[in-house]
């Protein structure tokens, strides 16, 4: 099967130089592209590095260098690359992706079964959580989805005692690489704990310093990092209209395309589809709201789950305080992904409601329809509450019940998602070829002059290297010596001289560079690609000579030959955990020029190393 889950036809559609090689070629969905230009090339370089018994500490290929397993998402330590390695890697990924929904709907069923609901029930509220809006939305990312899915099965041991698998899942769980998702998994977590078991509570903090200890790991180079990024300019909420769930936007949980679909582009709401995706059914939201004439503790729980996860994702008062007090790691994150554990909490809901009566059902139905009475029937209602009627049609056979909610969120996800041809997958160009021809031997860089060139970090794929970058996390003191930016940095002032020192060689444009020191020496398509005759060499010395030998990820080594003591600088990034030597005795290393690496070295011939170490 040639298939492959990930928006490749998106890469290959919307960017050059593969839509010069390919053409005009039709693609799903526009917004989903950050797979391909984030989640894929990070796991593929740290998986790489791991094949080679290394610790896939930094990353050479973008941002002039930034650190990769200090990258949460890079997911370095998830216990689920297993199939990196016993897999080709684009089959592994597949099966990476996929596995989210089915360890999600596993993991549901086993808890709702916990619960005393019956086989249907669970099973419906298995459905609804692994088919629900945020996992579907986010589905091709894998990070966010292989986060949250274990969240039921850490509710489940906690209700069975079982603080071994407490432990295992809660840093699966936190290892899979996304940690505003994890931060909610871990509070909705203890929230229970404390609901349900409150004299237990002394056992999982042991578990809890258990779970510290061993995140450490990950934790430790991830908060240097963060200390360190320019993480702080993602702090837009006041101006950004989807930082928050807009009011309207709630819709989208009876309808979520009663603004459109960014697959059929006819999308007319504000910021992104995804980011509004809490989406579990028509039926599973009935069935949650008829859970709420349900006199049980546990449906008080989650559905207080609900109420205050919508609290703070919805621009209220009280979710602006934490971004107006600017709290670390949370002013920065957007809180509409509180709609990963809204929607388990929906499902849960939905499960209970699934085997209730049928008159706490119609209850149900008519709180939901008292919600829309103040809403113009359109045609993205019409169909909800035909399905809605239809339900008490199947009432009596849960099987087509269930049956019914997986056609339809099956529906919805497939509208949604593309699944790519694998030869769409980082196909070798022109282009591609060249600068890996023309810039290996000196270790030079490229930097492309338009967004839709060689969007940051599908360049890794190749192991090109550039002054570009996107990511939530960089080096601040990167992005104030090219300018900053907000995630992503691609810098235009090709003529600025710090371009040079960083050893920018070729420079991609569609438009053509006049004056002596630019000279086109290729064309594919629109992409032109112009040698820069003024660039300087990555490594220089005050006098003498220098010159890279071996240029590797964590490792780079130099030989020198000067008539006295120099001083050498490395154009790359400076950053606390490279070290430096020469002729293997240890060197202070510094930051130069803002924030090149620079050694002193004696006079004559030397190795000099850097390396990156803990």
């Amino acid at each position: 099967m040639n298939l492959l889950p990930i928006p490749a036809d998106a890469l290959v559609g919307m960017f050059h130089p593969w839509r010069d090689f390919f053409g005009n070629l039709p693609f799903k969905n526009f917004i989903l592209t950050d797979p391909v230009r984030q989640q894929y090339p990070w796991r593929e370089l740290a998986v790489d590095q791991l094949k080679k018994f290394q610790i896939p500490w930094w990353n050479p290929y973008n941002f002039a260098g930034t650190p990769l397993l200090a990258n949460i998402q890079s997911g370095v330590f998830y216990p689920l690359n297993i199939l990196f390695f016993v897999l080709p890697f684009q089959f592994a990924w597949s099966i990476y992706i996929l596995l989210a929904p089915l360890l999600a709907f596993a993991f549901m069923v086993l808890f709702l079964r916990n619960l005393n609901l019956s086989k249907s029930a669970a099973v419906f509220g298995g459905v609804a959580f692994a088919l629900s809006g945020f996992n579907v939305a986010w589905l091709e990312n894998g990070v966010l989805t292989h986060t949250l899915c274990w969240l039921p099965l850490i509710l489940w041991s906690v209700d069975k005692k079982k603080l071994l698998i407490f432990l295992l899942s809660l840093l699966i769980s936190f290892y899979a690489g996304h940690w505003q998702t994890f931060l909610y998994v871990f509070l909705l977590t203890h929230g229970y704990i404390l609901f349900k078991y409150p004299r237990r509570i002394a056992r999982f903090l042991v578990a809890d310093i258990l779970f510290i200890i061993f995140a450490l790991p990950q934790l430790i180079p991830a908060l240097q990092f963060i200390s360190l990024s320019a993480r702080s300019l993602d702090q837009i909420w006041q101006l950004n209209p989807g930082w928050f769930i807009p009011w309207q936007n709630l819709i989208q949980f009876v309808a979520p395309d009663f603004f459109g679909n960014p697959a059929t582009l006819n999308y007319a709401g504000v910021f992104s589809y995804q980011e509004f995706a809490g989406y579990v059914g028509v039926s599973g939201l009935v069935f949650a709201l008829s859970a709420l004439f349900i006199k049980r503790k546990i449906v008080w729980f989650f559905t207080a789950c609900v109420l205050l996860g919508l609290l703070m994702a919805l621009p209220t008062p009280l979710a602006k305080l934490p971004f107006i007090f600017n709290i670390p790691l949370i002013s920065s994150s957007m809180p509409t992904r509180l709609l990963s554990v809204i929607g388990f909490s929906l499902a849960v809901l939905a499960a209970f409601g699934f085997q209730t009566s049928p008159k706490k059902i119609i209850a149900g139905l008519a709180v939901l329809l008292s919600g829309l009475v103040f809403i113009n029937p359109t045609k993205h209602l019409i169909i909800p509450i035909i399905f809605t009627g239809a339900m008490f049609v199947f009432q009596k056979s849960p099987r087509l019940l269930i049956l019914f909610l997986i056609v339809y969120l099956g529906l919805f996800a497939g509208k949604f998602l593309p699944f790519s041809d694998q030869k769409y997958l980082y196909p070798d160009t022109k282009v591609t070829k060249f600068l890996q021809e023309n810039t290996k031997a000196d270790v030079w860089r490229f930097m492309a002059l338009n967004d839709e060139i060689f969007p940051p970090n599908t360049n890794i794929i190749y192991r090109l290297q550039t002054v570009n970058g996107y990511d939530p996390l960089y080096l601040k003191t990167y992005g104030d010596l090219v300018g900053g930016g907000n995630r992503i940095l691609t810098p235009k002032d090709y003529k600025n001289p710090l371009f040079n020192a960083l050893g920018v060689k070729y420079i991609l444009t569609f438009d053509d560079i006049s004056g002596p020191d630019y000279k086109l020496v290729m064309q594919e398509g629109k992409t032109k690609v112009f040698e820069n005759k003024k660039v300087l060499p990555r490594v220089i010395v005050s006098q003498g000579k220098a010159k890279i030998t071996t240029y590797a990820e964590n490792f780079v080594a130099i030989e020198t030959d000067t008539p006295s003591e120099a001083t050498l600088i490395l154009s790359d990034n400076y950053y606390p955990g490279w070290k430096a030597s020469v002729d293997g005795k240890p060197v202070g290393i510094n930051a130069t020029d803002y924030n090149f690496r620079k050694v002193t070295v004696p006079a004559g011939r030397h190795q000099v190393r850097f390396q990156y170490e803990i």
